[in-house]
């Protein structure tokens, strides 16, 4: 028996974040996915194509987000797949028959979990048991996951759409670690989280797939499905192949100033890491001991065609002892702008005021250094 595990496509997401371009490209991108996502569950001719939750975005996806994912579950159907879908935080309306779940439930073969409170299907010919319980609310303190009870000798899958306690921040629908080692399942198939992740707790396998493609640009580990094959009923033993089907990738570059001696070293470091199809977070820490001026935002402007998208967040810090005033004498209005936000940022009550302040005083060093580098 062969299965393809998938979560959190996300279909119809507005992705705001990266401007009208760059999204409408991205939601287009995120559909791509989803068919080449079918062309694999068909390729691998795999009898079960499990979707654990958000594989929309919202409640109310438009027209035609409903009718392609409609024309794509047919074409699972035609090649004989069960399909089990369960709804998640952002599409729980798929929990309700006379709402979202209307739309789903005369294609054959598609199997879609609309019980809050846990239900099963036995798939005989497979000898495989799928159990789920439905979201029915974005936010709950339940568990989403439903043991398996059974007496009969079938491989057990459970679908659940959280957060693991423990692991995920703040749950929506918070997961207890201890409930899927005791869960008496063979797979646990989860949804929610967007990087490829695995909760194997005991003998029982459970993992997320991350959302294929990224939904999140400072979220890396998305990108990925499951393929799981049964190898031996006796003993339950399942292959898992992590398979790569996104096309965009997330990366954060975490950078320490203080270990590099120029802005144009920056610069460097950053470009070699160039990608077309790489969303690439910089984030800069630590303390500026060679009081190097640069401008975060002149910086993703010059290297952002090397890249999908650039971000660069600077976290770094001014020493601010090594501001003297042999560098920058209080004669000139560079000193006396030094002395000045020196003075705020020692007086600075929260520490958003203080990098606030900061900021203002590496953009000032900036525009001392070159006017026309800030204009």
């Amino acid at each position: 028996m062969r299965f393809l595990h998938t979560s959190d496509i996300h279909i119809g997401a507005k992705f705001a974040v990266l401007g009208p371009e760059y999204a409408r490209e991205h939601r287009e991108q995120i559909k791509r996915t989803f068919s080449k996502i079918i062309d694999i569950a068909i390729e691998e001719k795999v009898n079960l194509f499990l979707i654990a939750g958000d594989l929309f975005d919202s409640n109310s996806p438009s027209f035609y987000d409903i009718e392609f994912v409609k024309k794509e579950l047919v074409r699972v159907s035609e090649a004989e797949i069960e399909t089990c879908i369960i709804p998640g935080n952002h599409d729980f309306a798929l929990s309700n028959k006379k709402a979202l779940g209307g739309e789903f439930f005369n294609i054959p073969k598609v199997h879609l979990f609309t019980d809050s409170a846990g239900s099963k299907i036995y798939f005989k010919d497979i000898n495989v048991e799928v159990y789920a319980k439905a979201n029915n609310t974005n936010k709950s303190s339940e568990n989403p996951l439903v043991p398996a009870k059974s007496a009969r000798a079938a491989f057990k899958i459970i679908m659940a759409h959280g957060g693991v306690l423990g692991q995920a921040r703040k749950p929506q629908w918070p997961i207890d670690p201890d409930s899927i080692e005791k869960s008496d399942a063979d797979y646990v198939a989860l949804g929610d989280w967007h990087s490829f992740r695995e909760e194997t707790r005991g003998k029982v396998q459970a993992f997320y797939p991350g959302s294929p493609e990224m939904v999140s640009i400072s979220q890396a580990g998305a990108g990925y499905v499951i393929l799981g094959e049964v190898k031996n009923r006796v003993s339950r033993s399942i292959d898992l192949h992590r398979i790569k089907v996104g096309t965009k990738t997330v990366k954060n570059f975490d950078v320490n100033i203080s270990e590099i001696d120029s802005a144009e070293k920056l610069k460097e470091d950053i470009k070699a890491l160039a990608d077309k199809n790489l969303v690439l977070n910089v984030n800069i820490s630590g303390v500026n001991t060679d009081k190097l001026v640069f401008n975060p935002e002149n910086i993703e402007e010059e290297l952002e065609n090397n890249f999908w998208r650039l971000r660069v967040n600077d976290n770094s810090s001014f020493p601010l002892d090594n501001l003297s005033e042999e560098d920058y004498p209080r004669i000139f209005v560079s000193g006396q702008f030094v002395e000045l936000m020196k003075e705020k940022i020692e007086k600075a009550e929260t520490e958003k005021e203080k990098r606030l302040y900061e900021e203002v005083l590496q953009l000032g060093l900036l525009a001392f250094k070159d006017p026309k580098i800030i204009e």
